[in-house]
């Protein structure tokens, strides 16, 4: 075997390497930090801004839920994933840790009739009141909501849309 051919065997076998670190079986990682999009349009970047070490760039299927959350403290789940610069995950699940210094409920905006309410992950539902009109037209939207609980009921002060009702 010439030296080209070992060269294209151990090529094949790092690029094979490389893949495996991100199949079912990989190690999962967590990372908790802000989440930060930065660079110019159509050349951004999403990283979640961890204490202690270098940002940490943000990959999969989940991203375009995360990049809505730019500003928000975020704790990422899944693992490790190949990008150009730096250490980067790909992102299996999140949980939405604080949005405006406080923790948001988070889940599908729901309606009956002229009530409004989240169902979260778990099943269960909050309901809302003082619902602002933007709000109130996202059913079957991912949103999240903060404001205070009286009485079983968010009064909303604050919401964004994390994944519109079509998809």
């Amino acid at each position: 075997m010439g030296s080209r051919s070992i060269l294209l065997v151990a090529l094949l076998l790092g690029i094979a390497g490389c893949g495996g670190r991100q199949s079912a079986g990989a190690d999962i990682v967590r990372y908790t930090g802000r989440i930060v999009v930065s660079g110019a349009e159509g050349m951004t970047e999403t990283t979640v801004s961890v204490e202690g070490r270098a940002p940490v760039g943000i990959t999969g299927p989940l991203l375009r839920e995360i990049r809505s959350l730019a500003g928000a403290i975020l704790m990422v789940e899944g693992v490790p994933a190949a990008q150009a610069m730096g250490a980067a995950v790909d992102v299996r699940r999140y949980d939405v840790i604080e949005v405006n210094g406080e923790r948001p409920y988070v889940g599908i905006m729901t309606r009956t009739g002229e009530d409004h309410a989240i169902r979260r992950d778990d099943g269960t539902t909050i309901a809302l009141e003082a619902v602002p009109a933007a709000l109130g037209a996202a059913t079957g939207a991912k949103v999240w909501v903060t404001g205070r609980l009286r009485d079983g009921r968010v009064q909303v002060q604050s919401f964004g849309i994390i994944r519109p009702p079509s998809g």
